[in-house]
């Protein structure tokens, strides 16, 4: 069966609009496109509705000639944004209608592409007939997911274009009805304007741009672009050069490595001191050198294929003891600040206490008294079975077993990890994803994990809290003073020197040290933040010893796109409840900062919310105390031993009568 193509639309867009723009970008309706034909041969995707409002033709064709139509709508204006689309077509919807003489309308099998870039992505809607009185409806495609095979940037120039193919078996009138009747909706999570960003060029080794050393610098990091600069440098102790980062998605980002600074000899200057810090997404690094020869410096940062970056830079000429980036000005507390997420009164704490197995010895040593005191042969049955009997089972289950019972639910079973054990495999998480040759989409998904463990998995952990505070809901916090003792710079440096710290020629720590520090610094502060804030149970526990049983799935993430966080939540929890704990207890502020000097530096700080309070702290959370087998032990075993001791005491009255009547009659 020959097939001949009847219809070629093709979209070519010869003259660029002027007064809109084609880009799909993160603004509002940025990704909102309209399916127009300016004329019947000539079609685009445009941001507003225009053109022609029908295009269609009368087609010739039966079952044994059917015949194709094929329309093709290319973006137009062209894309001139870089771009990091949603994973999915939020909105499609075509008004295509064929009418067939005497039968009315129907719906034709209708093959769909949609061209981003190097990706294509494909639907078929099935054929449909519709009965004479009806009006076809619209095809209508939500949410759909975008085939990018993992890369989901568009950068300028690119071509994003819809194709529809559907074949016509009959004599029909197809129409195709346009003007905002026929759209589709792209999502974009960021974008950028290259062209406005890069406004460093014409820049390079050959041709760099005179400028003052302390002026503010703007620009951008367009693939493997070289940006250059050549300055004077005068009198000073100390040159400081600081780079901001601007925040850009994480397969964007450039890798920041260390700039060229060429000296007035034309030889590289010497290694400078490198501190760096990261604040939700922004990473500063800050270049120190001291004591450089004056004269004209030429300087110049390097980027990578496929990578863009937007970055300020100035320079600071000062003298010892006036900068605040110097090395002395690190505080090096890196300490867990214990207490942030603490919403109880420390005053009114409860304190738990684990139980102690010394105090077995007591009951113990009662039991086997009142078992000598049964096998004794001239006890009474009613002794024995009325008083001594029950009062011994009753301290035997109050004073024995039931402690015996409470110690074993306190010790941490095989399945159990307790808290060093839970911080030691988040730190070897975070080191295998801080690897650069790690997929940027793996690295996001297990440092945004809470507590690193991702959608599906289940951590059972065994906890030693010293108290626990009522809130004004009712509900008990627990405290931990365990939290107060975490060090993040030691537990962080130790993993460097354990796994053998990768210092490149100059003596710095190398790309994996260095990315691995600023993303545990930040992963570990803001996990111990939510497991102090989760620490709330119904009822106040026996025992200072909790189990935490947790079931993860994944949900929405907290932070921001480029470094997420918290995004799986126990799925007891619901996803509102979840939100709402994400936005109150999320930080201010969060500043990482790496000092790679003489002596390795590490500061973490940050500013606490001030919206957190004890309604967002979710019900139901799965924390378990320590308990026993009966609800009141000790006043069971005191009314074993009450008994017991009514039980002996009438046993020794009944001997010291039975003696005093035997002694009578041997003396009569």
């Amino acid at each position: 069966m020959q097939r001949t193509v009847l219809v070629m639309l093709i979209l070519f867009c010869i003259t660029p609009l002027s007064s809109v723009s084609g880009n799909i970008t993160s603004s509002d309706d940025g990704g909102l496109l309209y399916l127009s034909c300016l004329e019947d041969n000539r079609c685009e995707l445009t941001p507003v509705p225009m053109g022609e409002e029908v295009v269609g033709d009368f087609v010739q064709a039966t079952p044994a000639n059917p015949q194709i139509v094929v329309l093709e709508y290319e973006m137009k204006p062209a894309q001139s944004h870089l771009a990091l689309l949603g994973e999915q077509l939020l909105q499609m919807e075509i008004d295509l209608r064929v009418n067939i003489e005497n039968l009315g309308y129907y719906r034709p099998e209708l093959d769909i592409t949609l061209i981003i870039a190097e990706s294509n992505t494909n639907w078929n809607v099935q054929s449909e007939q519709i009965p004479s009185t009806t009006e076809p409806g619209k095809i209508s495609l939500e949410n759909e997911d975008l085939n990018f095979q993992g890369d989901r940037i568009i950068w300028p120039n690119e071509v994003i274009k819809l194709i529809l193919r559907f074949e016509v078996d009959r004599p029909a009138n197809w129409e195709m009805h346009m003007r905002g009747a026929s759209l589709m909706r792209l999502e974009s999570d960021w974008s950028a304007d290259i062209e406005g960003s890069d406004v460093d060029e014409p820049s390079g080794d050959l041709n760099p741009v005179s400028t003052l050393f302390e002026d503010i610098h703007y620009g951008a990091l367009v693939g493997n672009d070289r940006d250059c600069w050549t300055f004077e440098i005068e009198t000073h102790e100390i040159v400081r050069i600081i780079f901001n980062w601007d925040s850009v998605p994480i397969e964007l980002e450039q890798s920041q490595g260390r700039p060229d600074l060429v000296t007035p000899s034309g030889r590289m200057a010497p290694a400078p001191e490198i501190s760096r810090s990261e604040d939700s997404g922004r990473i500063t690094t800050t270049y120190q050198w001291r004591a450089l020869p004056l004269g004209e410096y030429d300087f110049c940062i390097g980027g990578a294929p496929g990578k863009f970056q937007t970055y300020r830079w100035s320079g600071i000429l000062s003298f010892e003891g006036l900068g605040p980036v110097d090395p002395s000005g690190f505080t090096g507390d890196a300490s867990f600040p214990a207490g942030t997420a603490y919403l109880g009164n420390e005053n009114r704490m409860e304190e738990l206490t684990e139980s102690n197995a010394r105090l077995l010895f007591i009951p113990i040593l009662i039991s086997f008294y009142l078992l000598f005191e049964l096998v004794k042969l001239s006890t009474s049955r009613l002794m024995r079975f009325g008083f001594v009997v029950p009062g011994l089972v009753l301290l035997l289950v109050g004073g024995v077993v039931h402690p015996l019972v409470f110690i074993s639910s306190e010790s941490i079973s095989e399945s159990e990890v307790d808290l060093d054990t839970l911080i030691e495999m988040r730190i070897d998480q975070l080191w295998d994803v801080s690897h650069p040759m790690t997929p940027e989409s793996t690295l996001l998904i297990h440092s945004g994990a809470s507590f690193g463990i991702l959608d599906g998995e289940r951590v059972k952990l065994n906890l030693k809290v010293d108290g626990a505070s009522q809130l004004d809901d009712g509900r008990w916090q627990l405290y931990m003073s365990e939290l107060e003792n975490i060090r993040i710079d030691d537990l962080i440096f130790a993993k460097i020197a354990e796994e053998g710290a990768d210092i490149d020629s100059d003596g710095l720590l190398g790309e994996h040290s260095v990315k691995f520090t600023l993303l545990a610094g930040r992963s570990l502060l803001l996990d111990l933040l939510l497991l102090e804030a989760l620490l709330v149970v119904d009822q106040l526990p026996q025992s200072s010893v909790v189990h935490v049983d947790l079931d993860m799935k994944s949900t929405s993430f907290g932070g921001s796109y480029q470094a997420p966080v918290w995004a799986t939540r126990p799925e007891i929890i619901p996803e509102t409840e979840w939100s709402l704990l994400q936005a109150s207890l999320y930080p201010e502020r969060i500043a990482v900062t790496l000092c790679d000097c003489d002596l390795d530096l590490l500061d973490v700080r940050f500013t606490p919310s001030n919206r957190f309070d004890s309604r967002d702290i979710p019900e139901g959370i799965e924390i378990f105390s320590s308990s026993g087998l009966v609800e009141y032990p000790v006043l069971i075993s005191l009314i074993g031993c009450l008994l017991a001791a009514v039980g002996v005491s009438g046993e020794w009255k009944r001997r010291i009568a039975a003696r005093k009547l035997a002694q009578n009659f041997l003396v009569t």
